[in-house]
């Protein structure tokens, strides 16, 4: 995923990126996660890219996250099991349990269908309704 540029739809910060599969559109960034990205000396808001190289103005190669990722984890002895990949998945399980709707982690998480996104959450064992526990009594 290439994140090309940063704006504010309805009061959001959101990201116009290129994904995997060449499809742009556009993400949501929570406000504390925007809010370390401000902070960070790479963040460039309101650039043609939001991560540039340094320099010049055209996006990081697709690379250099994973590099920078797994030379962290190798300063701070984790684990690679723990791939940079791994972090969506945590943050996909963490919205899920917090209650966010399933639309919402569809569009997040870029899926065509409520069906993906169906078979990517029982995928990290999350087919557990939870709303089911809030059904009135009979």
């Amino acid at each position: 995923m290439i994140l090309i540029s940063s704006i504010i739809i309805g009061g959001e910060c959101c990201f116009r990126i290129v994904c995997k599969n060449r499809k742009e559109g556009y993400v949501t960034m929570p406000e504390s996660f925007r809010n370390v990205l401000v902070e960070s000396k790479e963040f460039n808001s309101g650039q043609e890219y939001v991560f540039q190289s340094r320099g010049k103005v055209k996006p990081i190669s697709k690379n250099v996250m994973g590099v920078r990722y797994r030379n962290l984890t190798k300063d701070i002895n984790l684990s690679s099991d723990y791939t940079l990949y791994s972090w969506k998945h945590s943050g996909v399980v963490a919205a899920y349990r917090a209650g966010i709707d399933i639309k919402t982690i569809q569009n997040q998480c870029r899926h065509q269908s409520l069906e993906q996104t169906d078979i990517y959450l029982k995928s990290l064992g999350l087919n557990v309704n939870l709303a089911v526990n809030k059904m009135p009594e009979l």
